[in-house]
């Protein structure tokens, strides 16, 4: 599925929003709609008789014209059908008020916002006026309509007690951002992608340069450009320059961030963790300031679909594993997402009780059965798959891996992760635990005794009294000693975490793959990771 996101670049567009944004002259309504329905029990006055007519006579009508006539639908929702139009009778109607009866209507009830609530308290008022007098029935979904001709991604909604006057913020009983949520403020469009999904962004530009470039950065953080971004391209959808050789201006089109080549990834790997980002056109130039954004649109990655980890199933196919053997991992997911992948833990490391998943062991896509992915330009692996087999082994080492196979004896289980940018927080992890058993030891206990234990019968009955002049006494100079190894032999070191995996190296077919470029051991301080000397 590919989602637009459409980005206008204009100066004046941008400048015209900021103004529109904290104008004084904002008009916003809002409507709250009532989930109850019922006919007003209140008279009316025919506004084609003059006669005085209620709901009752409506439904006794064997033409159903009556319906027709303004006004009678909205005064009798249930009879007409019209619940869902939530709508204030627009019929002069007949109520008690403290020592005589008057005929009202609904401007009438809400004209004083100081006495809509004692008005609205009168019998039949509130199924007559549904608009002005929303009523929710107990426990019942309560529908808010707005309308606003100056929307603001810092807008929200609040209930507070109507009874109280409202202290914002601290009064609030329940409130929502604009688009129905309490993740954080968004825009009033609050477009959404799909996890995992393109990012397909459009836009216009009347000043294009060959120095632009579109950028995706955590919109709940301070923008820095040149620092966060967390994807970039030019305006030609790569990341191969800037210029007008490379990619001349361009006024508009539209670039796609996606797993396919060529790269988009910089800070962030694909995909986008769940969350609020914010794109935007940004200008490079060689003096200050270095980096300008010229406008900027938020927009939402939206969360797994609920059930997705319950239906979710990873496990490995044996109870144990020799020494060295690789590792046989079958999963079953309800969605296939791009760079989901497998990795192995210590068992006592992860499991489905956790937040979330430390760096593994050692892992594979579930899709590609590899590390390395399928595309040229990054590791990333951009086919899916809902169900199927990988292996863990020797094949797939990589600089990024914590450990180094074969993985030590102990206990182990494997887990699923959605995530391909920590925290890796959407997860499933097996229940079942599998045992890697301990190395053979050197020698075999069957193997032969290093001494005949019967001497060969043509071997001489006496040993030589001396011995031959040119063998020398003792062992040659130029054979080192065990005491004599270099003193700078790697000694085993404690297990690394790495803290930073933007590095890449070219691999023995040439293709680009990544590893860790910064790693951290028990007690010391992160220091750069060497690919070649392993340190």
């Amino acid at each position: 599925m590919r989602h637009f996101l459409l980005l206008s670049a204009t100066i004046v567009l941008a400048t015209d929003l900021l103004v529109s944004v904290h104008s004084e002259s904002t008009t916003a309504e809002l409507t709250v709609e009532s989930s109850s329905c019922s006919d007003s029990p209140l008279s009316f006055i025919n506004p084609e008789t003059a006669e005085v007519n209620d709901c009752e006579w409506v439904d006794n009508d064997p033409e159903e014209r009556w319906c027709a006539i303004s006004g009678v639908a909205a005064h009798c929702p249930v009879t007409c059908g019209t619940c869902d139009s939530y709508l204030d009778s627009t019929l002069s109607f007949k109520v008690q008020l403290k020592n005589r009866r008057a005929w009202k209507d609904c401007d009438w009830v809400g004209e004083n916002e100081d006495k809509i609530r004692a008005r609205c308290a009168e019998r039949g008022v509130s199924e007559t006026c549904r608009s002005t007098c929303p009523e929710v029935n107990f426990s019942s979904d309560i529908v808010v309509s707005f309308t606003n001709d100056a929307p603001s991604w810092d807008n929200y909604l609040a209930i507070y007690d109507g009874t109280e006057a409202p202290v914002p913020p601290y009064d609030e009983l329940f409130f929502t951002n604009m688009c129905g949520n309490q993740y954080e403020t968004c825009r009033s469009t609050c477009p959404e992608v799909n996890f995992s999904s393109d990012i397909v962004v459009s836009f216009t530009n009347d000043a294009p340069s060959s120095k632009q470039y579109l950028a995706i950065y955590d919109a709940t953080e301070t923008l820095y450009p040149g620092d966060d971004e967390l994807f970039f391209t030019n305006m030609c959808g790569n990341q191969y320059g800037l210029g007008p050789t490379i990619c001349p201006p361009q006024s508009s089109g539209s670039v796609t961030f996606a797993a396919p080549d060529p790269s988009v990834e910089y800070y962030a790997e694909w995909a986008l963790n769940p969350g609020y980002y914010t794109v935007c056109l940004m200008e490079y130039s060689d003096s200050a300031p270095i980096f300008t954004a010229i406008v900027c649109k938020n927009f939402l990655i939206k969360k797994l679909r609920g059930g997705t980890l319950s239906s979710s199933v990873v496990a490995s196919s044996q109870s144990s594993y020799a020494y060295d053997e690789s590792i046989s991992v079958s999963f079953s997911v309800p969605i296939a997402t791009q760079n989901a992948w497998i990795g192995v833990y210590r068992s006592d490391e992860a499991d489905n009780s956790m937040r979330a998943i430390p760096e593994p062991m050692g892992w594979v896509y579930t899709a590609c059965n590899n590390v390395a992915g399928d595309q040229s330009e990054t590791n990333d692996c951009a086919a899916t798959a809902t169900s199927g087999t990988v292996d863990i082994d020797g094949r797939f080492g990589s600089a990024g891996w914590q450990e180094y196979w074969p993985f030590p004896d102990g206990t182990y289980r494997v887990c699923l992760s959605y995530y391909n940018n920590e925290p890796y927080k959407k997860f499933v992890c097996s229940e079942d635990t599998f045992a890697i058993n301990a190395p053979p030891s050197a020698i075999p206990s069957s193997a032969p005794s290093p001494v005949p234990s019967v001497m060969p019968s043509s071997m001489p009955s006496e040993v030589p009294t001396s011995m031959p002049s040119a063998m020398p006494s003792v062992e040659p100079t130029g054979m080192p000693s065990v005491s004599a190894m270099p003193s700078d032999a790697p000694s085993e070191q404690p297990s690394a975490n790495c803290i930073d995996k933007t590095g890449s190296f070219l691999g023995a077919n040439g293709e680009t793959r990544k590893w860790c470029t910064l790693v951290q051991r028990a007690g010391t301080d992160p220091k750069p990771f060497d690919a070649l000397n392993m340190a």
